[in-house]
C-alpha cells in the first residue's frame, strides 16, 4: 500500500519544513541561484510519481484517491521541473521562497502524512 510510503514521508517532510523555515527558505535561494541543482529531485518526483501511478491508479473508493493525486501531482511537477526553461525554473522556484508558503506547504505536508499514516498503520 503506498500509503505506507507516502505517509511517513509526507509526516516528516512537513515536521521538517516547519520546525526548519529558515533553512528551507535558504535551500529555494540555494536552488534560486543554481536551478540546475534541483534536476535530482525533479527525476525523483518523476520517477516515483510514475511508479506511484503504476502501481495505484484508483479514482474511486474514498481515500484511496488521494494517494492517486499525489502521484499524479509529483509526475506533473517533475515534468515541469524537467522541461521547464531555465527562466521559468527561476521563478517558479522564487515563488516557492515564501515563509508563509513554506509554513503552509509544511502544514499541508503534515496533516496529509498523518492521514495516510492513520489510513495505512491504523486501520
Amino acid at each position: 500500500m503506498l500509503s505506507s510510503i507516502m505517509g511517513p514521508v509526507f509526516l516528516i517532510l512537513g515536521l521538517s519544513m516547519l520546525l526548519y523555515v529558515k533553512s528551507w527558505l535558504q535551500l529555494m535561494d540555494k536552488y534560486e541561484n543554481n536551478h540546475l541543482s534541483f534536476m535530482p529531485i525533479a527525476l525523483f518526483e518523476l520517477v516515483f510519481g510514475l511508479i506511484s501511478i503504476h502501481y495505484h491508479n484508483v479514482w474511486e473508493g474514498g481515500w484511496p484517491v488521494l494517494v492517486t493525486l499525489i502521484a499524479w501531482g509529483l509526475l506533473l511537477e517533475g515534468t515541469f521541473y524537467m522541461l521547464a526553461p531555465g527562466n521559468l525554473m527561476k521563478a517558479a522556484i522564487r515563488a516557492s521562497s515564501n515563509k508563509n508558503l513554506i509554513v503552509l506547504i509544511g502544514l499541508t505536508s503534515l496533516f496529509m502524512g498523518a492521514f495516510l499514516s492513520y489510513q495505512a498503520y491504523m486501520l
